[in-house]
């Protein structure tokens, strides 16, 4: 019976507790059944909520109505669908590119974005596949499969216009790198920042892992080449814009010369060098030189002017040419004495300061001419050349008169008769160019004369004004100006009844101010005139030598008749001195103008090597026109170079300074044989002209024949490709 009765509340009470646990488990479920729903409707992306319906899957909690949520989300789902399909409608024209991005990477990563914004919630729907199976699904289907299908193809329009755009940049690289504004002739640098977009967009395109042509890719490895390409020429072309600010306004024609050999160094960068040419750091480099040559002859121009023109012509300028008194006034005598001796002085001092300037005046007109004007040499020196084919043809016999006496002499009349014409128009340019300038110059001396006479009279006048207006000052105003201003003259009154007398009398202190007033005038005449003509280097230098000299024996004869032994060792000194400077000097010379000389006969023998070359091919015409190209560029400089080293060799030779045998034969050879290069670069330059249409039809025969070998070829390999696929 107690056991019986144990037995059956024991059972009563696990029935208990079983009903107590299957409530409390209703009650769990119900709530996070409640949490389930609050957490679904909070939420509004389709992936986020995917992802928490998957954590509620994992619990394994029977009915919590998970595929019912699938079936919301999916709904949701196809909303956001229709979402993006709409913006895509509205944006595709026109999509937003991110900052930074280029525009067709830009396009098409915003394309990529709205696919991943569909793409994601599919990929987990599938691992549901009775989520798609619903009856509601298949319109959902219909209408990703259309969306993604559109986003897809806009990638790949996009991304073939890309590939399209990538070949027509190919000639972007082929222009040359700097262009010229046909209105002001200002120079840029012609770089397509279209390259710049190229390169941002494969960079983008690799890494969305899209196809990238090897131009790009080949492109993209050389970015950092462009870009240093580009920033040396921005700075090369500042750098010769601020140089050629330095010019100082007089001096622009003159200046016309040396920026043309600038502007010849930078001639390859507007004709033939490409951003794909293989020596664009040379070209730079050379051009670089250039402006720096330019930059020290414009820093040695501007500082003469400053220094050696402008300080002196403003000391000229400030020079006192009357002393007047500041403690006690002087008498007349003592005024026109000391008058007289500082004008003399001044005299002295303002002529030789004028000589002074002419001279820099003329040493700056030579720097700027220092190349140009020895032109001049090379028409000077063709008239003896004709006489002496004249005389040889005269000693060989009578020749035809309708023909020509040689024919180097019809062939060098043909060639230089232009040159020569150019050369004289650049010569009588660069003369009355030069005589301005020396004019302007003078001008500005003579301003500073008058200006030095007027100042000084000027201040007479004052000092001289002032003083009589003392007299009708009152007590206090006379106290202060006599402080500042004192009498000029020395005067004395005496009575002599019934009259009173002054002395010295009025009219003997206006002719003492008058004579004083001669005096400061013609101070004018002992500064000498400047010569109308312009003064080469070598007068210049001569002059300097005779004044050297001059100074030197008037010096010699003032020690002589205080001392004659040191007469004697004075002069000898000073003739050691100047023959070892002459002898220096002559070295210097000759060393120089020898390795331009070595330099021109070594250019000379490379090119007639190249001229005399018997013409077969293509090869020997390309060997032969880089030939004639060179002389081209060489021209100009080597006729500038000729006149110099000729007139040097001569100077050299008429001071009796030591010179090799060998270079004077060099030298009384250079000119001939710069012409004989000249009349056989003629000789075959009318040689090509003559062989230039067999070889262009030669030429395009060969082209056409290779044409058609092309076509067999691809031919033939459709044929071998198309067999193989079919076995």
């Amino acid at each position: 019976m107690d056991d019986g009765n144990w037995l059956c509340s024991y059972e009563e009470e696990r029935l208990h507790n079983r009903h107590t646990t299957c409530s409390t488990i209703c009650l769990l479920q119900h709530q996070l059944q409640t949490f389930m729903d609050i957490t679904f409707e909070n939420i509004t992306n389709t992936e986020r909520a995917l992802d928490m319906l998957k954590k509620f899957e994992r619990l394994g909690i029977p009915d919590l109505g998970t595929d019912d949520k699938y079936q919301v989300i999916l709904q949701n789902y196809g909303h956001d669908i229709e979402m993006v399909s709409k913006l895509y409608t509205k944006q595709k024209n026109d999509p937003p590119v991110a900052r930074n991005l280029p525009p067709v990477a830009g396009k098409i990563l915003w394309a990529r974005q709205l696919f991943l914004r569909i793409q994601s919630p599919m990929s987990l729907f599938q691992q549901h596949p009775t989520v798609l199976r619903a009856t509601g699904a298949r319109p959902i289907i219909r209408n990703y499969n259309r969306v993604a299908k559109a986003l897809l193809e806009f990638e790949v329009v996009y991304h073939r216009g890309w590939l399209q755009q990538v070949e027509l940049m190919k000639a972007g690289l082929k222009v040359s790198l700097l262009v010229k504004a046909p209105e002001t002739g200002e120079i840029f640098v012609n770089f397509d920042p279209e390259i710049l977009t190229l390169i941002r967009e494969t960079e983008c395109m690799s890494r969305m892992e899209l196809e990238i042509p090897p131009f790009a890719a080949a492109l993209q490895q050389k970015r950092d080449t462009y870009k240093e390409t580009f920033n040396k020429l921005q700075m090369m072309l500042s750098e010769y814009k601020r140089v050629k600010s330095k010019i100082p306004a007089p001096l622009h024609t003159l200046m016309t010369f040396h920026l043309a050999k600038v502007d010849d160094a930078m001639q390859p960068g507007l004709t033939t060098l490409s951003w794909t040419s293989l020596n664009i750091k040379k070209y730079l480099q050379n051009v670089l030189d250039k402006i720096a040559d330019l930059e020290l002859l414009l820093d040695r121009v501007n500082d003469l002017i400053e220094f050696r023109i402008n300080a002196v012509l403003q000391e000229m300028s400030c020079m006192p040419l009357c002393s007047l008194p500041e403690e006690e006034p002087l008498t007349c005598e003592e005024f026109l004495r000391k008058t007289k001796e500082l004008c003399i002085s001044g005299a002295r001092t303002l002529h030789l300061k004028s000589s002074l300037v002419e001279e820099a005046a003329n040493e700056l007109i030579n720097t700027l001419l220092d190349v140009e004007v020895q032109i001049k040499g090379d028409i000077d020196d063709k008239p003896p050349n004709r006489s002496r084919t004249e005389e040889v043809t005269e000693e060989e016999g009578p020749s035809d008169p309708f023909a020509s006496s040689s024919p180097r002499a019809g062939q060098m009349s043909g060639l230089s008769s232009p040159l020569t014409k150019r050369k004289k128009k650049e010569i009588e340019m660069l003369e009355e160019e030069a005589q301005e300038l020396l004019s302007h110059f003078s001008h500005h001396n003579i301003d500073s004369l008058l200006k030095v006479t007027r100042n000084t009279l000027e201040a007479m006048r004052k000092r001289v004004q002032a003083s009589s207006v003392i007299t009708f000052l009152d007590n206090k105003s006379v106290s202060k100006q006599k402080l500042s201003v004192q009498p000029i003259f020395k005067a004395s009154i005496f009575l002599s009844i019934p009259n009173f007398a002054m002395v010295p009398a009025l009219d003997e202190v206006q002719q003492t101010l008058n004579k004083a007033v001669d005096s400061i005038v013609n101070v004018m005449k002992g500064v000498g005139q400047w010569s109308k003509e312009r003064l080469s280097k070598k007068k210049i230098l001569e002059r300097k030598i005779a004044a050297l000299r001059s100074d030197g024996d008037s010096e010699n004869e003032m020690r002589e008749t205080e001392t004659g032994n040191i007469h004697a060792d004075l002069k000898l000194a000073l003739t050691a001195e100047t023959k070892a400077w002459m002898t220096a000097f002559g070295r210097c010379c000759n060393k120089k103008y020898r390795s331009e000389m070595e330099n021109i006969f070594a250019f000379v023998e490379e090119i007639n090597k190249k001229l005399n070359r018997q013409i077969k091919d293509l090869d020997d015409i390309r060997i032969a026109m880089a030939a004639l190209k060179d002389i081209r560029e060489q021209q100009i400089p080597i006729d500038f170079q000729v006149g110099p080293i000729e007139e040097s060799y001569a100077v050299l030779n008429k001071y009796g300074l030591l010179v090799a045998k060998e270079e004077m034969e060099k030298v009384d050879t250079l000119r001939y044989s710069w012409e004989k290069l000249l009349v056989r670069a003629n000789e075959v330059q009318n040689e090509l002209v003559g062989l230039q249409p067999k070889f262009r039809g030669e030429l395009i025969s060969t082209v056409e024949t290779f044409a058609e070998d092309c076509d067999h070829y691809y031919l033939d390999y459709d044929k071998v490709y198309y067999s193989w696929s079919q076995d």
